[in-house]
């Protein structure tokens, strides 16, 4: 196309310049694309992240106490936010206490900005080191991600993925996928 000869030694420079800019664009991108890929959580003191209305609700709907009981300690609680893509916010609450858990795991409720109850499973969080329980696709519907729980299988090493999509008025299981070390 262009013949160095015919080219000044700027125009080339100039060239190569905008070439390796581009090239470092496109990778930049691309690494901030794949971050985003289903994203693991990071849990963090619930509410240091979760509105205290919305809080309130989750453990006025989640959890009630025996008279013998104290009051279920709201330090304890763990959650995450899940940006919001159109609508509310999302918050992954983990109760973080004995009083929500049982044989199968413990309870991990799914709300919104309106203090609006979306998913709520028992869960197991014992999972390989790798593995987060939660991670946040990067699918989406409804103005919600869709969010991916892993889960083990008896076999070491087996885990279970299920992904849940947002579908109007809460979460509902659209797929299921198995792996080994996955």
């Amino acid at each position: 196309m262009f013949s160095r000869s015919k080219l000044p030694a700027t125009g080339v420079q100039r060239i190569i310049f905008v070439a390796v800019a581009i090239c470092l664009l496109i990778g930049l991108g691309s690494l901030w694309a794949l971050s985003q890929n289903e994203q693991a959580t990071s849990w963090v003191r619930a509410n240091q992240v979760v509105p205290d209305r919305v809080l309130a609700a989750a453990v006025q709907e989640n959890y009630t106490r025996a008279e013998s009981e104290k009051p279920l300690n709201t330090n304890q609680i763990k959650a995450f936010k899940v940006p919001s893509l159109e609508k509310d916010n999302l918050y992954i609450i983990d109760f973080n206490t004995p009083q929500l858990c049982g044989k199968g795991g413990c309870l991990y409720s799914v709300y919104t900005d309106g203090s609006r109850l979306t998913l709520s499973l028992m869960l197991n969080p014992n999972l390989p080191k790798a593995i987060s329980l939660f991670s946040i696709s990067e699918q989406a519907r409804n103005g919600f991600p869709c969010l991916v729980i892993a889960q083990s299988a008896g076999k070491e090493n087996t885990v279970f993925h299920s992904r849940y999509c947002y579908e109007g008025t809460g979460f509902t299981l659209v797929n299921f996928s198995n792996g080994e070390g996955t």
